[in-house]
């Protein structure tokens, strides 16, 4: 089939495609206003169509990753991490992993870039859930809210993508492999990963955006996290516990201290 055509609803989300038709097709589509104006699944964000597909080679992909009747389908299921399957024909990856009952995951190709603020207006409208089923493309159900990470460049919150590697103008999740700057978001490739991108993290009640951990940082303000260590390295978000600790001991001791003071007074007053 041929995905090269504006007018979506003409196309069968149940048919196969490959690498080349699928980019033809994104590129096609016109700007949009709300979901509604996307193909199947996908969302609206900056006025463009985030549009996802995964691929078993570039002669076979597909927009969804699992398989009935040997045909692409969307399954209604609570996890959107874990795709089940009961035999190799289920899964577009050909692979039923026979410990968990789950398709082999495949490389996902997400379309479109979008600005930091776009997005998290967005997810933040889904203020809601009780599994990844009720969230939109590309976000998650955690603590009963959507959650939605994503990458920025360094520097310019008004470039993201949902993956850090990029070809053709489309995002795409292998590890941050890269062999040359083009390879990259952050059009920074260094010894074959791809470097100093932003990472973001949004909801109703999170607003994340700052360096990954790992990355070289001079403040703390430049990290996700808020924690740039005494290595210039962002760390993991700080365990507060100790504070906690010293802070209720202290609370403690005031209100000793004032009972002890109030009963001197009390045998002042007496005297």
């Amino acid at each position: 089939m041929s995905l090269n055509t504006t007018n979506f609803d003409n196309v069968n989300p149940s048919s196969f495609f490959n690498y080349n038709e699928a980019v033809n097709f994104i590129n096609s589509l016109n700007k949009c206003n709300s979901d509604d104006d996307c193909p199947y699944d996908s969302i609206c964000i900056s006025n463009n169509c985030i549009v996802t597909f995964y691929c078993q080679n570039n002669d076979k992909c597909a927009f969804y990753e699992t398989l009935c009747n040997g045909k692409p389908c969307k399954k209604d299921i609570p996890d959107k991490v874990l795709m089940p399957c009961t035999s190799d024909n289920d899964c577009l990856s050909n692979v039923c992993i026979k410990d968990n009952n789950t398709c082999q995951r495949l490389i996902d190709y997400t379309s479109g870039t979008f600005t930091f603020n776009d997005a998290y207006n967005y997810y933040k409208k889904f203020s809601h859930c009780n599994g990844d089923n009720e969230c939109p493309n590309q976000s998650s159900c955690s603590a009963n809210e959507c959650v939605s990470s994503f990458y920025c460049k360094l520097n310019d919150d008004k470039v993201c993508a949902f993956n850090e590697n990029i070809k053709d103008g489309i995002s795409y999740e292998k590890g941050r492999e890269c062999k040359v700057n083009e390879d990259c978001l952050s059009s920074i490739c260094d010894n074959g990963k791809c470097e100093r991108n932003n990472y973001a993290l949004v909801s109703k009640r999170t607003k994340l955006f700052g360096l990954e951990q790992g990355e070289k940082c001079t403040n703390n303000n430049e990290c996700s996290t808020k924690y740039c260590n005494d290595e210039g390295i962002c760390g993991p978000f700080q365990n507060l516990s100790g504070v906690i600790y010293i802070l209720f001991g202290f609370f403690i001791l005031v209100i000793i201290i004032t009972g002890i003071c109030i009963c001197c007074c009390c045998r002042l007053c007496k005297k």
